[in-house]
């Protein structure tokens, strides 16, 4: 189905944002259908566990490789 906007997010021990992240982007999206993609680099916090209660998000975990 397509969709009229991608997000890709990259998070490292983001546990304390990302919920607001969550909320913010749904609302600032209003009628426009969206694909979330988080990129997540390898948290040690509970970030992945945060982002689980997102269905609608595809979560890539990685390793913490630095950012480029």
């Amino acid at each position: 189905m397509p969709v009229d906007v991608v997000v890709v997010i990259v998070t490292y021990n983001s546990e304390g944002e990302i919920g607001r992240l969550m909320e913010t982007l749904g609302a600032g999206l209003g009628e426009l259908t969206a694909e979330v993609i988080v990129v997540d680099n390898g948290s040690t916090d509970h970030t992945m566990q945060r982002l689980a209660e997102y269905q609608h998000v595809r979560v890539i975990a990685s390793t913490n490789v630095g950012y480029a």
